[in-house]
């Protein structure tokens, strides 16, 4: 029976070819959408799930709020990991990283940049799935000046060489002995290194400050553990730890901090969870974001859903051709059960020809779609059993879902009202209301798509209170050493460059770093601000604008002991005589503070996301020689990077030359956003365009049903435009009702989208108008394709034809 089914879904299929075409077209390409992006949620929702005992690995995070400031952070003190040892039972095992940027590393001639740097405990081995290939696990790097290195990095420094008990120099001070060699870790982890240095080698690792937050601490509870348990010990670990440090720098005791409605404390992350639920000051690289996993599996779903119903609707729409197949098998004693296995299976037939298809389609965009989402996605079909049972679902889903309505409804025909031309079916409202429910996602679509792009362009056009634009920035000007004022003079000689300046900081997030501050006299007010050390000409070089006061300058001779402070700091102290203001500015982890005037109040930038507030910032004079900013005329951009190569070349010809520019990197800031607005405008694209195929294929139904009347109206006289009007009119207001219903669900879910933005663009009209008349625009060129047919056919042989 089952085979005979099928010998029917595929004469059927040959018979109906446009429609046929029509339906796997649009099934093929939905399920391909459907199927990528189930593959990208895959992808993220499985960071970090490759440890053994993942489930019992945690990142201590850290919690501080400090005169109505708060702070999150991924760093904590130096001494935790092993008072977590030592005093907490539950705590099986412990590791601390500490993050200290890039470096430059040389073997023999050869000179590397690396950006995946860390310093760890040995544990790290213990704890995380990282596997030597190389080395004693159990002391790979214990000792101090010794490192491991990833599979790549090996074959980068040493070819095919042997790595362990060569010696790579780190800058220009320091040897490291390779004692390890790890596999190169995979992309789905929050962290990624390819240099991890022996945590034995820093001093700042052997101290014992609390006051002080540098190191990722990561442990391992027991399995019958909670979370709870081990959190509830925190606030007595601080109190006797911390509390002393505290009472010692800030003059307040716990209980004091406590009052001032203060907080400080500790919590646990679970590692599987930090990717996608944590977005905290300090991550090891940009996190993703939960919320972007459910927008894109609502997308894959709607696409999904779109096609089906596309199938449906051409079903329903065909209903009355094949009234009569349905009739005539019900007299000849056809069962109602008999009917709906049989459209089921064309339903399951037409799915797994497109689904067929649709592997092909994923198979040749795999490699763009990566490109789109900035993954490596592969797709094991046989390796991986969940991507099988994925695909089965869909295959499954797609086949009943688009058939079982045309199967119920075709099946409970009455065969005599069918035989008369009797049947009034109500499928045309059904049918109404599925083209309703496909364009109102549609249009959902759009708006968020331009919304996205409109916050986009909202902060590439808000003005940050500094230039960003044509500022080439030389990295690692360190390695210039005494040589860096020299270089910067030479090459402020070039007619293309404006002015310089030599910093350890730039106004982008990644350079950020913090001290804590407080008004002299007022210690138990401290809190911790972003502290940047800065040159005389580091203000007219950005374009900052100084709102009171007056910028550093070298001719007073004192400013190194003077500081420029932003509108943020002057606000969270509340201080009205700015100028002349002292401040205590904490300088080391004995407790020692200096003392610094105001000189100067700078306008608030943003030097962090828009995602938050402009935050409390203070410069001050100092040796920081990370790199040299060169604002240029925005001319001859290729020659004035060569110009700066040679001059490199000349002063430190073995050193590697890399360079940046600002506005590039401070737009680094939004690759999440860029990411998410060209993944919404490539899905809203590929659901109207599968939703214009069931639209096309219903117009051309809609011109057949009434080839008799516009015969007749034709030879009454009715112009081209008026049948067209008759013909589009119906599914325009389809459209309409689809904007109506689309526009308020888009304003709530976009308008929660952008609150995560401090700094934020708002929800006009005309972006949801403009989202209506393209939606109008895509469905009157789709609809009238088919009118214009009907109405140019010869009246003459549509009246012969009825």
């Amino acid at each position: 029976m089952f085979k005979n089914y099928v010998k029917v879904a595929f004469r059927n299929l040959l018979k109906y070819k446009a429609y046929s075409l029509s339906n796997i077209l649009g099934l093929s390409v939905g399920m391909t959408c459907t199927i990528l992006l189930v593959l990208f949620i895959q992808h993220e929702m499985s960071y970090d799930n490759y440890h053994k005992n993942a489930d019992q690995i945690f990142r201590v995070a850290a919690s501080y709020k400090l005169a109505d400031q708060n702070y999150e952070l991924t760093s904590t003190p130096a001494p935790l990991a092993k008072i977590l040892l030592d005093e907490f039972p539950e705590v099986e095992n412990a590791v601390r990283f500490r993050q200290k940027g890039s470096k430059v590393i040389k073997y023999k001639n050869n000179v590397f940049k690396e950006y995946n740097t860390v310093y760890a405990d040995n544990s790290v081995f213990d704890i995380f799935a990282i596997s030597l290939i190389k080395g004693n696990k159990g002391n790979v790097i214990v000792e101090p000046n010794t490192v491991a290195i990833s599979e790549k990095a090996a074959k980068k420094y040493f070819g095919n060489e042997d790595p362990i008990g060569k010696v790579i120099r780190v800058g220009d001070s320091r040897d490291f002995n390779v004692t390890g060699v790890f596999e190169d870790m995979p992309e789905n982890t929050h962290f990624e290194f390819d240099i991890m240095f022996s945590m034995e080698t820093l001093d700042e690792a052997k101290e014992n400050v609390w006051f002080s937050n540098n190191f990722n601490t990561y442990i391992v509870i027991n399995k019958n553990t909670s979370i709870e348990e081990v959190e509830s010990k925190f606030v007595s670990l601080l109190r006797k730890y911390l509390g002393p440090e505290m009472e010692s720098i800030m003059g307040l005791t716990w209980d004091q901090l406590i009052e001032k409605g203060g907080r400080a404390g500790f919590y646990l992350q679970p590692v599987k969870d930090i990717y996608l639920h944590s977005n905290l000051d300090g991550e090891f690289k940009v996190n993703g974001d939960i919320k972007y996993v459910y927008i894109f599996s609502l997308i894959a779903l709607f696409i999904l859903v779109i096609a089906a119903i596309n199938y449906v609707n051409i079903s329903t729409a065909r209903a009355s051709s094949r009234s009569k197949e349905v009739g005539i098998r019900k007299v000849l004693g056809s069962h109602r059960s008999e009917l709906v296995n049989q459209f089921l299976a064309e339903s399951l037939v037409v799915s797994f020809i497109s689904l067929i298809i649709s592997i092909g389609l994923i198979e040749l965009t795999l490699p763009y779609f990566n490109q789109l989402v900035q993954k490596n996605i592969t797709i094991q079909y046989f390796q991986n059993p969940l991507v099988l049972v994925i695909i089965i679902s869909i295959l499954i889903f797609i086949g009943l879902l688009a058939g079982s309505y045309p199967a119920f409804v075709l099946s409970a025909f009455n065969p005599a009202g069918i035989l008369r031309n009797k049947n009034n079916s109500k499928s045309g409202i059904f049918r109404s209301g599925l083209v309703v429910f496909q364009f109102s996602t549609s249009i959902i679509l759009i708006i968020a798509t331009l919304v996205v792009i409109e916050q986009l362009n909202y902060i590439k056009d808000k003005k940050l209170g500094f230039d960003k634009e044509h500022v080439l920035i030389l990295n690692d000007a360190y390695l210039l050493g005494n040589q860096i004022d020299s270089f910067k003079d030479e090459f402020l000689k070039n007619k293309e460059v404006i002015s310089a300046s030599i910093s350890g900081f730039l106004p982008v997030p990644s350079d950020n770093n913090s001290t804590g501050v407080y008004p002299e006299g007022r210690r138990d007010e401290m809190v911790s601000v972003n502290a940047w050390t800065v040159d005389y000409d580091y203000i007219n070089t950005m374009k900052i604008e100084i709102i009171e006061g007056r910028e550093f300058s070298e001719e007073f001779g004192t400013d190194n002991k003077h500081i420029i402070i932003n509108e943020a700091t002057a606000k969270l102290f509340n201080l009205e005589n700015l100028l002349g203001t002292r401040i205590k500015r904490f300088i080391n982890n004995d407790g020692e503070f200096r003392t610094d005037e105001v000189i100067g109040v700078m306008k608030d930038f943003h030097f962090e996301s828009f995602r938050t507030n402009i935050e409390p910032l203070i410069l001050y004079i100092g040796d920081s020689h990370g790199s040299i900013s060169f604002r240029t005329t925005g001319e001859n951009i290729p020659v004035v990077i060569n110009k700066l190569r040679d001059l490199w070349k000349k002063f430190v010809p073995t050193q590697p030359f890399t360079y940046s520019f600002l506005d590039e990197r401070f737009n680094d800031m939004y690759q999440t956003e860029q990411q998410t607005s060209k993944i919404f405008t490539v899905f809203a694209s590929l659901a109207i365009f599968i939703g214009c195929l069931g639209l096309f294929s219903l117009a051309a139904f809609t011109a057949e049903q009434k080839t008799k009347e516009i015969g007749i109206r034709k030879v009454l006289g009715s112009s081209i435009f008026g049948i067209v009007y008759m013909l589009s009119s119906e599914f325009i207001k389809l459209i309409l009702i689809s904007f109506i219903i689309a526009a308020p669900i888009a304003y709530y879910f976009m308008n929660q989208w952008l609150m995560d933005f401090a700094y934020r663009t708002n929800l006009s009209a005309s972006l949801f108008i403009s989202a209506g008349l393209v939606a109008m625009m895509i469905t009157v060129i789709t609809v009238s394709y088919q009118a214009i047919k009907a109405a140019t056919a010869n009246p003459v042989d549509s009246l012969r034809n009825e």
